[in-house]
């Protein structure tokens, strides 16, 4: 770069600062090779030992000065937004087109710049499914190029008109493709600040968080956790400002998005926030439960993992259900569902499935279903623990919960017997 030949901007006169901040964005915007940089932070030695290994040390020297150089232009950048009162068309154009050049890039295979040796230690200490950070080059200026664009947003200093869809798509694909978590934090935090600045640009970045959850739904997508996190944690935002009625669009959202990321292997990945999503929604709309419960209880069988969370969530929404609105089906599912993870071989999914059995908000549901509920879940619990072999403790939790579900069957045959007498009074 020849940025030691360029003054700050503050150091020259008024009347030359547009000009110098053109030539200063321009700078950024050359991306040049960091691989010998790369390789150097990956062997982990000193100056001096990388330079005696034989490594091109010339060049990577050469490499951490204009990295270095360009680096203190952007921090300068970044200082200088808050002076600014507006920016002229042509200093908005050569803005994106240095976050362009920076951000919207080809991303590394996952094997990207790791020697041999290393590859063989990293297949012993990631799964095949796993996700390692990398040392990309890109990394040594993305942080000033996100605070700078994060700056440049919530300063007020783009409009509507500036911001295109693809520029809007392009960046926030990023969250599902970067291979750091750190960069898909980068995006997340800029998420609130383009819907808070650009109003007419809200339906198109919805549909841009919505696309990405769906390609992630129906494809085998590699992710960080973090990725499908952000994403909800902005979605649920959105609808709590939701009006109602709620229009069909955000019933679907639930159907085509929220219920079938339930049934991904990353689900334990993002439970929790997908669970605030769903008791968003629930809270809005109490009539949304039967809906939630069906899509949720139906499908393939999920991993013990999974299901853990998943009755976690389902305690969850019951919670914030009116139970009296469930139908009579979806209850038999979640009656199924509990009994399944009683009788497995996982203790924790046991104890969980428990621990529902035991609330007394379920106790008071199970009555209301007592017909489907009584013939599921009373064998159940005479057979809960039996597979999970080396711990009683299901066993001995299951007898005292077993206990209370005798109770509710003698309550349903005092109905029964009560009926019954009605019946015969009547007819004398």
């Amino acid at each position: 770069m020849e940025d030691d030949m360029l003054p700050r901007i503050t150091d020259v006169p008024s009347k030359k600062r547009h000009e110098f901040l053109m030539r200063k964005l321009r700078l950024c915007s050359v991306v040049f090779d960091l691989s010998v940089l790369v390789a150097y932070r990956r062997s982990n030695k000193s100056l001096t030992e990388f330079k005696q290994s034989g490594g091109p040390y010339e060049e990577l020297t050469k490499t951490m000065v204009r990295a270095g150089d360009k680096n203190d232009t952007l921090e300068e950048l970044m200082d200088y937004v808050p002076t600014l009162e507006s920016l002229p068309e042509d200093a908005v154009s050569e803005v994106k087109n240095m976050v362009r050049a920076n951000i919207f890039r080809a991303f590394p295979s996952p094997t990207a710049h790791v020697p041999e040796k290393e590859k063989e230690t990293d297949n012993k200490l990631y799964g095949p499914g796993d996700k390692r950070p990398l040392v990309e080059g890109a990394w040594v200026h993305l942080l000033y190029v996100y605070e700078f664009l994060q700056r440049i947003v919530d300063a007020g200093l783009l409009r509507d008109d500036h911001i295109e869809e693809s520029f809007v798509e392009n960046l926030f694909n990023i969250t599902m493709n970067a291979d750091d978590s750190r960069e898909a934090c980068f995006v997340a935090n800029l998420l609130p600040s383009f819907w808070e600045n650009f109003p007419q640009k809200r339906p198109m970045i919805w549909t841009t968080v919505r696309r990405n959850l769906s390609r992630f739904v129906s494809s085998r997508h590699r992710h960080i956790p973090s990725a499908v996190t952000d994403l909800l944690r902005f979605a649920s935002e959105r609808i709590r400002e939701l009006p109602l009625p709620l229009k069909d669009g955000h019933k679907l959202f639930i159907q085509q998005i929220l219920i079938p990321l339930h049934k991904t292997h990353a689900y334990p990945d993002y439970s929790l926030t997908l669970n605030v999503s769903m008791l968003d929604f629930l809270n809005k709309d109490c009539e949304l439960a039967n809906m939630m419960f069906e899509g949720i209880l139906s499908g393939d069988p999920i991993p013990p993992t999974s299901e853990l969370c998943l009755l976690d969530e389902l305690k969850s929404l019951m919670n914030s259900a009116r139970l009296e609105k469930i139908t009579k089906s979806n209850a038999q599912l979640l009656f199924k569902r509990i009994a399944k993870g009683l009788t497995g071989s996982d203790v924790d999914v046991a104890k969980i499935a428990l621990d529902i059995l035991s609330w007394d908000r379920f106790i008071e549901f199970a009555k209301l279903h007592k017909n489907v509920s009584l013939p599921v879940i009373i064998p159940a619990l005479q057979n809960a623990g039996k597979h999970c072999i080396g711990d009683e403790s299901v066993q001995v939790l299951a007898a005292e919960v077993r206990n209370r579900f005798y109770n509710v069957e003698r309550y349903a045959d005092r109905q029964v017997e009560g009926t019954s007498s009605d019946n015969k009074r009547r007819r004398i």
